[in-house]
């Protein structure tokens, strides 16, 4: 039983990753600057934690130091969306024209992004 059910996961998870590569990708607008979601922010956890989120130029991604394995699937003026290793979503959402929340999927968890 364990045998299929990682036999199922990871086929899962390769045509997950299979279908964002051959997805069709949008060019970029010369007019959009998504530079707002490239910085260094912090975050209180439901136990009153500070921790970083930090945005590189390559768009990955550094939690409290540690880089995270993530994809890109999602860049637009209003979020930012990346998939971890484990499939659950990470996404920076703005408000005029700033980041101003981090969804972790894998918590359930909406936190709040301050500079």
């Amino acid at each position: 039983m364990k045998k299929r059910l990682s036999l199922f996961i990871g086929a899962s998870l390769l045509g997950l990753a299979g279908s964002l590569v051959l997805r069709k990708k949008r060019p970029l607008s010369s007019s959009e600057d998504y530079s707002l979601f490239i910085g260094e922010w912090r975050f209180y956890d439901k136990s009153k934690e500070l921790h970083t989120l930090s945005v590189k130029d390559d768009y990955s991604i550094v939690i409290d130091e540690q880089p995270t394995k993530t994809i890109l699937v999602e860049l637009s003026m209003n979020r930012l969306v990346f998939q971890d290793e484990y499939g659950y979503h990470l996404i920076i959402e703005t408000k005029n024209d700033q980041p101003t929340y981090f969804y972790d999927e894998a918590d359930d968890e909406r936190y709040q992004l301050y500079n």
